[in-house]
């Protein structure tokens, strides 16, 4: 039996924020492999990496002005078809060149495949009427869990990574057409056509939102292991749990996250969940027993869950500028924020030490809950 519009285009949606996940996980969870095959030092990995950020960060600037050409369920097509071949093309690197140039794709292809992917949710929501970023946003963080056991299981029976890129990509590709074929055309209100406009305050100031959630939860990434091992005292294995519980607890809260929103409304789920969050890293940095910064870092991702679903959908049904701009402005700004928080994070910790460079979380946590009031105003209807 043929599936109903809504619910194809629900499936077909949820399968690109799950293969971004999925994509994303193969790639993190195979870098010692590729490490390896192209016989790389860590300074050349770090400088993959960066090529990586600098390849996102010019797709997130250049996102809106293609979509203003092209449609976003067409650039959609095209970009996670050219991200699949560009994940296999990192598989085949056996060159430090090779590695550098695929990297600068994969970021530049991520950062438009992300654009694209959430402006198909906004228009989801806007067209159906009801919430679906934060269930979306739940998939991709199943798609990383997903992708990383992937690669975890494929290195633990010593399979080379292009064979399993490569065999990750053509089950990929089995269901891209389906999800490809029921994606919605764009919005494009007349009074945003063929004009220049300033960026509307309240898009900034989602894009500063998402800023602060971004660098909070790179923090538990970049450097929550390292705080528990070198500070709190934490053997490895305890250590190693940090991101994997606060991922866990993101993945889950965003699951029921749509759901949430439309019983409690927008403010009192990000009020709530930034507290929480703050809380969480209050807790992180104050007691002495890693195994208590473990429940830290999960009321860290309980709480930060509903901040990116609900920044983006009400930026996109803002009526203010096109959703697919919205979109390219807020995800700009939030990815932005993985780029600083590294960087920054050192610096501090090697000047004041690392648990007194982990108050600036805590700092930005707190921004969220003054910034949750700014959705106190229930959104106006589509």
């Amino acid at each position: 039996m043929k599936l109903r519009l809504p619910q194809a285009s629900v499936l077909g949606c949820l399968f690109f924020f799950l293969c971004a996940g999925i994509v994303y996980g193969l790639f993190s969870s195979r870098l010692p492999a590729i490490k390896a095959q192209t016989q790389a030092d860590e300074a050349q990995i770090g400088l993959a990496l960066l090529s990586l950020g600098v390849g996102s960060v010019i797709g997130f600037i250049g996102a809106s002005p293609l979509l203003r050409l092209i449609q976003s369920r067409t650039m959609l097509k095209a970009i996670s078809a050219a991200l699949l071949l560009v994940l296999m093309l990192i598989g085949f690197s056996f060159s430090i060149a090779m590695l550098y140039a695929a990297c600068f794709l994969f970021g530049f292809c991520t950062a438009l495949f992300d654009v694209c992917m959430n402006t198909q949710a906004i228009l989801l929501e806007i067209k159906t009427r009801h919430a679906y970023m934060s269930v979306m946003h739940a998939f991709y963080s199943v798609g990383c869990l997903s992708g990383s056991s992937i690669g975890a299981l494929f290195a633990s029976l010593d399979i080379t990574v292009y064979i399993n890129y490569a065999l990750s990509v053509i089950a990929l590709f089995f269901f891209w057409h389906f999800a490809s074929s029921h994606l919605h055309d764009d919005i494009q209100a007349a009074s945003h056509e063929k004009k220049k406009y300033k960026i509307p305050p309240f898009i900034i100031f989602c894009g500063l939102m998402a800023l602060c959630a971004f660098i909070s939860e790179g923090s538990v990434a970049e450097w929550g292991g390292i705080f528990l091992h070198t500070v709190k005292g934490a053997d490895e294995g305890v250590s190693a749990l940090s991101f994997g519980v606060f991922s866990a607890l993101m993945a889950s809260a965003r699951l029921f996250g749509d759901r949430m929103r439309e019983y409690f409304g927008d403010f009192p789920l990000l009020f709530g969940g930034t507290i929480a969050a703050s809380a969480g890293m209050y807790i992180v940095l104050e007691s002495p027993w890693p195994t208590v910064c473990l429940i830290g870092y999960s009321f860290m991702g309980l709480g930060l869950a509903p901040v990116m679903p609900i920044v983006l959908s009400r930026a996109g049904a803002s009526g203010l500028i096109p959703p697919n701009d919205a979109s390219a402005i807020v995800s700009l700004f939030g990815y932005s924020g993985l780029l600083i928080v590294p960087p920054t994070l050192g610096f501090l910790a090697n000047n004041i030490g690392l648990d007194k460079a982990l108050l600036l979380p805590l700092a930005l946590c707190l921004l969220l809950v003054g910034g949750s009031f700014a959705f106190k105003a229930v959104p106006k209807s589509s």
